[in-house]
């Protein structure tokens, strides 16, 4: 009786210790910091809907890779990103690697580098019909984005981009350097993108404090006893390595085998291997794994990881049962090329099989071979491995792995966030000589059928995962970039540019152009009597200084939302139309509504008869970014004929969509618009004097019917008044005298030759009020023609 005492009372104790330890190990996440910023989700839908289009595929075979391709991929994101471009320093390695640097403010810290690929796989050859949507169409669906590169991997590319862009509009400069690289080749191992970049590098003596890469992500129900979203950052990742296994025979006739032929050998090889499988590990990445889950248990299963001590064999056992478990505590070996046989009646003479292995940190190549010979017992099959070793382990208590985990926790609150073993290759495994702490983390929170479509069919992303994944890399930068960050500022100039994002520049004209054409149709003047109304008249600013481009996003974000649907690809940037965002016509513009009562008052002091035609200009046709951007703004082809020139004595700003060029290979050049130049002040009986110059090769061919002197003499006029500085108060100029009376046809083309040094051919403020005159004329002599 006493023993049984003494028996009942060590069980007690270890219920009451075991128990004890289930509520010992606390939870390890951060708590969730606020994030006081929105993402508009417009922008990185339709810029990776855009990107999807580009079949950037990479092939083993080297002659089946399309690389023109590629070079409108990366024309495409140079036009699509400016600022980055502009302020950023750009390198091209070996033609279509990307390296970005944004140089910091001068810390002595280590800088820090985010990767990602936009090279993807293949559609494997019939299975296009099994896709619900074109692969290369970027077609959304519901709220997801399809195509191949969806998740793996152009979505981070174009968050990354996204987020910088949006850093360098609030003025943000980090504290460190941080470089943004982009390779071409990861699907086919990475050696000319990925590899090159790192040897540059290396042979700069640049090394990092952390690189983040694609990986792990954010998923559902893939652990027991947890009921939460759980992120996985790898911390290392599996090396790739392949077993050749392979036997000989004598062949012969199929009538008369032998008990095991070659393919029997390998065959059997292969069972014994699937079988018994290669050694699992429970330790590093995959034990402290588990380690910061156990607190976040319930039930059983918390008791059980709460003491692994005890259950470590148990728990392997249920970690193997699920593959995707299975695969971080052990070498996984998959069979995926099996070559024997000619002829159905002919015995083969030899037979190989291809196992795809996925190492982990804990097994050496030559131990392996040495494992698999054990394993199949068969020295008639003979054994090789080729490959390479899994990645070192990353810290768990470094900055880096603290600023990943804090801004994802603040992207993704209700989200756990654990180390893990990556199971897949990536780009970052080229850096390892750069830097000791490599994490691989895809800040996207996706379903298993999501995750299965990586290398399938349907690949696709979600637009919340798109714009999430902007505002992850925007707290990254923010957290780990150092340097201060005022998101309540005004806007500045972007890197000093004076260009505009196109998008914005499109929405401000297409705007401005459907409220002349309102005002045209209350003067009643017919489209045959204007042949369109095609001037664009922009209101000087204030102070007489240059309004930074970026104000129409400030703008936007204060306009009334309007409900749309999701813009397709082949709406945002066709390649011969440009879209019109929704919120174009709600848009509050101070600049529009001063343009509104610049044209009223021009229409209701227009009293008398204007004698000159006015100028017409051609309309700005919106067109698509090309797919081959061309460095220079194409010149207007056509221009109606003038009686008169009318001196320009104020030139008003122009907003502009400059196309960048790229040169692979070399240095971007830097892509600064040159300024534009204003209208001098005059007093009103003051004839501007003409300074000689020569005159253009295009000048002198428009003056060679004409009186060349003369015309050029208003020419030089022209080219002076445009180059001094605009007064605050502008009085009218006299036209220069004319010594001869000019023809019709050398009236036109001295109006030709004018136009193109006005810049952009846009007519001023005093001409468009001469054409609402002469527009209001016309119209007053019809009525009297049909009376």
């Amino acid at each position: 009786m006493s023993i049984l005492n003494y028996i009942a009372a060590g069980v007690l104790i270890f219920l009451l210790i075991t128990i004890a330890l289930c509520f010992l190990w606390r939870p390890s996440q951060p708590k969730p910091q606020g994030i006081d910023r929105e993402v508009d989700p417009l922008k990185p839908t339709a810029h990776l809907q855009r990107a999807l289009t580009f079949k950037t595929i990479s092939y083993p075979q080297a002659d089946k890779i399309d690389f023109t391709e590629y070079e409108k991929y990366l024309d495409f994101i140079e036009f699509s990103y400016p600022e980055v471009f502009e302020i950023m320093d750009v390198e091209y390695v070996n033609d279509y690697a990307l390296m970005l640097k944004w140089n910091g403010s001068g810390s002595n810290e280590k800088p820090l580098a985010f990767l990602a690929h936009y090279d993807v796989v293949p559609i494997e050859s019939g299975s296009e019909d099994l896709w619900r949507k074109d692969p290369f169409g970027g077609e959304l669906e519901g709220d997801s984005i399809y195509g191949r590169g969806a998740l793996d991997d152009k979505n981070a590319m174009i968050t990354i981009l996204e987020a910088a862009t949006s850093l360098l509009k609030e003025g943000y400069q980090p504290g460190r350097d941080v470089y943004l690289l982009f390779g071409f080749d990861e699907e086919i191992e990475g050696h000319n993108g990925a590899q090159a970049i790192a040897q540059v590098l290396e042979d700069r003596g640049i090394s990092f404090d952390f690189i983040l890469d694609e990986g792990g992500a954010i998923v559902d129900n893939v652990f027991p006893g947890i009921r939460q979203p759980i992120g996985v950052i790898g911390v290392a990742e599996k090396g790739i390595a392949n077993l050749t296994l392979s036997a000989s025979d004598e062949g012969g006739h199929s009538s008369q085998p032998k008990k095991i032929t070659a393919i029997g050998r390998v065959s059997r090889a292969i069972t014994y291997l699937e079988e018994e499988q290669l050694t699992a590990k429970l330790k590093g990445p995959a034990l402290t794994m588990l380690k910061v889950l156990r607190p976040h248990m319930s039930g059983l299963m918390r008791y059980v990881f709460s003491n692994l001590w005890l259950f470590k064999p148990l728990v392997k056992n249920i970690l193997l049962k699920s593959p995707t478990t299975a695969a971080l505590i052990r070498t996984s070996i998959a069979p995926t090329i099996f070559i024997a046989g000619e002829k159905e009646n002919m015995l083969p003479q030899a037979a190989t099989a291809n196992v795809n292995l996925r190492v982990s940190p804990y097994d050496k190549l030559s131990k392996l071979e040495k494992q698999v010979k054990s394993i199949i017992d068969d020295k008639q099959v003979s054994v090789s491995i080729s490959g390479h070793q899994a990645s070192r382990i990353s810290s768990t208590k470094s900055f880096g792995y603290k600023a990943i985990v804090q801004a994802a926790k603040n992207t993704y609150p209700k989200a756990l966030f654990t180390p893990y073993l990556m199971l897949g290759a990536s780009d970052s495994r080229h850096y390892e000589k750069l830097c000791p702490n490599i994490y691989r983390f895809s800040p996207v929170h996706i379903t298993s059928e999501e995750l299965a479509s990586i290398h399938g069919n349907n690949e696709s992303i979600s637009i919340e995962n798109l714009k999430n994944g902007v505002l992850f890399y925007q707290e990254l930068l923010r957290l780990a970039g150092g340097g201060s960050l005022d998101i309540n500022s005004v806007e500045p100039e972007v890197g000093a540019s004076e260009q505009m994002d196109e998008i914005e520049a499109m929405r401000i004209s297409q705007s401005i152009m459907n409220r002349l054409e309102e005002e045209k149709e209350q003067l009643g003047v017919d489209s045959e009597d204007t042949q369109e109304l095609d001037v664009i008249l922009e209101e000087e600013p204030e102070n007489n200084e240059v309004q930074p481009e970026s104000e129409p996003e400030a703008v936007l974000i204060e306009s009334e939302p309007v409900e749309s649907e999701p813009i397709a690809a082949e709406d945002f940037m066709e390649e011969e139309e440009l879209p019109v965002f929704p919120l174009a016509e709600t848009m509050k513009l101070p600049e529009f509504n001063d343009l509104v009562e610049e044209v009223e008052e021009a229409a209701e002091e227009a009293e008398t008869v204007v004698e000159e035609t006015p100028i017409i200009v051609e309309q700005p046709v919106l067109e698509a970014a090309p797919e081959e951007p061309v460095s220079e703004a194409e010149p207007v082809d056509e221009v109606e004929p003038v009686v008169e020139i009318e001196p320009v004595v104020e030139v008003e700003p122009v907003i502009e969509a400059v196309s960048p060029s790229k040169k692979p290979g070399k240095k971007a050049a830097s892509k600064k618009p040159a300024k534009k130049a204003a209208a001098p002040e005059a007093a009103a009986e003051e004839t501007p004097q003409p300074k000689p110059r020569k005159a253009t090769k295009k000048e002198e061919s428009l003056l060679s019917e004409a009186d060349s002197s003369n015309l050029l003499k208003q020419v030089e006029w022209l080219d002076e008044m445009i180059q001094e500085p605009v007064p605050e108060v502008v009085a009218k100029v006299e036209e220069p005298p004319v010594e001869a009376k000019l023809t019709a046809q050398e009236i036109r083309e001295k109006e030709e030759a004018a136009l193109q040094i006005l810049p952009d051919g846009k007519a001023t403020k005093e001409s468009m009020q001469a054409l609402m005159e002469n527009l209001k004329k016309k119209q007053t002599t019809k009525k009297k023609k049909k009376k």
